[in-house]
């Protein structure tokens, strides 16, 4: 079993370690982005006491009124912001009771061409880690080898909710939309494709076919000269 043999040694290690890899990424990401609003932050605190000090040395009322208004609306708002950054968690797949190790089974089972147990260790996967865009994309897959059309668009749709916009995966659900009879949410879904920057001929193909099933001809012979 050649297949179970290389699944075994190298599929599901290298699937590992690149969702761990990715999943640091997304972390350190996280981290910067807070970094940088705090020093946002810190931008804004130094210009209020700025204004503060300035009104110290007016001498007309109505004006230090106006900068000590003025410094203090931009203290409160960049002290909101700064416990609003504080607040907002910083989540890490490798923390998420076996997310990533499921996915990794689930890669490695249905490289062996087994899509029953693949999808439940997908959705193992999804279950732990309700965000997992990859682990949506691989269930899809699972679902669409079984025949589970409706199910496999439903987890297209819920990856590319949850962040992935690759051209592949919209490509797929354009696919799969076709294969449900959902011509023009296959015809949307393909040209959003081609926008993602693919540039693949199979999605060309593939929207050039939903518009000949649709009978319109004109569009469908211009997108096959492209």
């Amino acid at each position: 079993n050649v297949a179970q043999y290389e699944s075994d040694t190298y599929v599901v290690a290298i699937t590992t370690l690149t969702e761990k890899y990715l999943a640091a990424a997304i972390v350190k990401d996280a981290w910067d982005a807070k970094a940088n609003a705090y020093v946002f932050h810190i931008t804004l605190l130094a210009v209020a006491l700025f204004l503060f000090g300035l009104a110290a040395t007016l001498s007309q009322p109505a004006t230090r009124w106006i900068f000590t208004g003025v410094g203090l609306l931009i203290a409160v708002v960049a002290v909101g912001q700064a416990a609003w950054t504080f607040f907002q968690p910083v989540t890490d797949r490798r923390e998420q009771a076996g997310a990533i190790d499921a996915y990794a089974r689930g890669v490695g089972l249905a490289y062996q061409d087994r899509p029953e147990e693949a999808l439940a260790a997908f959705d193992q996967a999804v279950a732990a880690s309700p965000d997992y865009a990859n682990a949506f994309v691989a269930r899809a897959g699972a679902h669409a080898a079984l025949g589970q059309l409706a199910e496999a668009a439903a987890d297209y749709e819920a990856a590319r909710a949850n962040g992935h916009s690759a051209a592949n995966v919209a490509g797929e659900l354009a696919w799969t939309y076709y294969q449900l009879g959902r011509l023009d949410d296959a015809v949307a879904m393909n040209r959003t494709a081609l926008a993602a920057g693919g540039g693949d001929l199979w999605i060309q193909f593939d929207l050039a076919l939903a518009l000949l099933a649709k009978g319109d001809l004109a569009a469908a012979r211009a997108e096959y000269q492209a």
